[in-house]
């Protein structure tokens, strides 16, 4: 039978059995769940070393094939031929092949693939194409950012925010009308005053099915420009209203969010917690277990041994203050009428497993889903039985490889045309394709 078992029918009748049993079971469901822990690390640690040494070379070269095919697209940028419309799809399509390779597990060491001179090679054939077109852009464009999606998106955040501002249906505005708002924080507050903001009568929706304006690189380029004009003289404005805030006004006003009280609850909350630690009942267990403990009453040296040992780890509970530690090693080493305690005490106890429990299941749960190398090819590749995870690990090393061989195909096999990149990028456009 379990001697935690045998701790609680030998308490005196003094002290409740179920209160005691509760405390068993929570301590039970803990170690279950550290347990599970432990050994889900341990296999997530395993299948990423047996997968690692299964395909990790079939994804290295994957990630080589990317780069090149970057390369190849990023050649295109100054083509005349390449619309505006195209060079959004074409961005989009450069970025969604880099974070394939910044975000796969087995880029790692020293044949892992690197970006920089891609990063750099992208920015000098941007700068051409503006070159190129006559264009002098006045900001610094992030080549792996589909400007065209930002703008639109910005656009969105504003008619929400003017909606719930307003309390009411905006007007029918014009592509100019919206981007005069964007790009002019004053008009807001006219918006229903200003005879720029009429509802023109002749109105005719100029959003496309996504429920997106469309724009020329020249349009963009020009927001872009106001946007940071704009946000240059908030700067300004913002360091001036710093000077002004130095200036010691003594103003008894509570500004305190809900958040910030919510903090102080649980501060206050942890200290009342921290206080109930402290409890005679506590430190007698405490003082019971080092006399216990203490080396200098055994005459054996391996007791000595193993009880430095649990001293060592009375002593590290009791500095952080984990009762925890502390009650574990009563309920094994001390006798029974030493764990007499307070119906306050058991209460105390059961709260903190019952938290601890809640936070061990948490951490199970995350542990299963976490974005690191070992928790991405879990998720991928494990399975019920090891038979299937290997399987699963051999088709997803088979699909690379048939991946690789298309890019071939597509930009190596015979160098790729304009024509056949814009055939491409339509097909991406329209999502009829799916591409690396």
């Amino acid at each position: 039978m379990n001697k935690n078992l045998n701790l609680i029918e030998q308490k005196p009748r003094s002290v409740s059995k179920s209160q005691w049993k509760r405390i068993h079971d929570l301590k039970n469901k803990i170690e279950k769940i550290e347990s599970q822990i432990t050994k889900l690390s341990k296999d997530k640690k395993a299948l990423f070393e047996k997968t690692q040494s299964m395909i990790a070379e079939t994804e290295i070269n994957y990630c080589k094939c990317l780069k090149g095919v970057i390369i190849e697209l990023i050649r295109f940028i100054p083509y005349k031929s390449l619309s505006d419309n195209r060079l959004d799809a074409l961005l989009i399509w450069i970025n969604d092949l880099k974070n394939n390779i910044t975000s796969n597990p087995f880029n790692i060491g020293e044949q892992s693939v690197q970006l920089d001179d891609v990063i750099e090679f992208q920015a000098e054939a941007i700068k051409a194409r503006f070159e190129k077109f006559g264009i002098d852009p006045k900001v610094t464009l992030n080549p792996t950012l589909d400007l065209h999606s930002q703008i639109n998106n910005l656009l969105k955040i504003l008619q929400e925010t003017l909606k719930e501002e307003y309390e009411q249906d905006l007007p029918l505005l014009s592509k100019e009308q919206w981007v005069a708002l964007l790009t002019n924080p004053d008009l807001r507050d006219n918006l229903f005053s200003d005879p720029f903001f009429k509802p023109d009568p002749n109105y005719i929706e100029e959003r496309n099915e996504l429920g997106e304006f469309e724009f020329d690189m020249q349009e963009l380029l020009s927001i872009v420009d106001a946007l940071e004009n704009e946000l240059e003289k908030q700067e300004k404005n913002d360091f001036f209203s710093s000077q002004e805030e130095q200036i010691d006004f003594d103003f008894d006003f509570d500004f305190n969010t809900d958040e910030e009280n919510d903090f102080a609850q649980q501060n206050q909350e942890s200290s009342q917690a921290e206080k109930l630690l402290d409890n005679d009942e506590i430190n007698k267990l405490y003082r019971q277990l080092a006399h216990k403990f203490h080396p200098d009453k055994l005459a054996d040296s391996e007791d000595k041994t193993q009880y430095m040992d649990l001293m060592k780890q009375l002593a590290s509970a009791k500095k952080a203050k984990d009762f925890h530690i502390i009650i574990e090693l009563a309920m094994q080493y001390l006798p029974q009428i030493s764990l007499t305690l307070s119906d306050n005490t058991f209460r105390l106890m059961e709260e903190s497993l019952a938290k601890k429990l809640v936070e061990c299941q948490q951490t199970l749960a995350n542990q299963k889903y976490e974005m690191t190398a070992e928790g991405l090819v879990w998720t991928k590749f494990h399975a019920k039985t090891q038979k299937q995870t290997e399987k699963n690990i051999e088709e997803h090393n088979l699909y690379l490889k048939r991946s690789i061989a298309e890019l071939y195909h597509l930009f190596f096999s015979k160098q790729q045309t304009i024509k056949g990149l814009n055939t491409l990028l339509d097909e991406f456009i329209n999502k009829k394709y799916s591409i690396g």
